[in-house]
C-alpha cells in the first residue's frame, strides 16, 4: 500500500501508475530487467501462432466486457442516481 500512497502522493495528473513507475521509480536496473522479461517472453510466446490467436482472442474479449460494464455503470449512475 506504500506503493500506491506514493503513487498518489507524487504523480502528475496525465501520468497512470505503469507510466509513473516504470518512468520515475524503478531504476535503470530495473527498467533493464523489465525490458528483458518481457523481451524473453516475446521469444517464447511470439513465434506461437496459436497462442498469439488465442492471446488476441483474449484481448478482444476482456475489451468488449470492460466496455459493456463500462456502460452498465455510466447508464446506472445518469439514470438511477438522483
Amino acid at each position: 500500500m506504500k506503493l500506491l500512497e506514493e503513487y498518489k502522493k507524487n504523480s502528475e495528473k496525465h501520468e497512470d501508475f505503469l507510466e509513473w513507475f516504470l518512468v520515475k521509480k524503478i531504476s535503470f536496473m530495473g527498467k533493464i530487467f523489465f525490458i528483458s522479461v518481457l523481451w524473453i517472453l516475446f521469444l517464447i510466446f511470439g513465434f506461437n501462432l496459436r497462442f498469439m490467436v488465442f492471446f488476441f482472442e483474449f484481448i478482444v474479449i476482456s475489451l468488449i466486457i470492460y466496455f459493456i460494464l463500462k456502460l452498465c455503470i455510466f447508464i446506472f449512475k445518469k439514470f438511477f442516481e438522483k
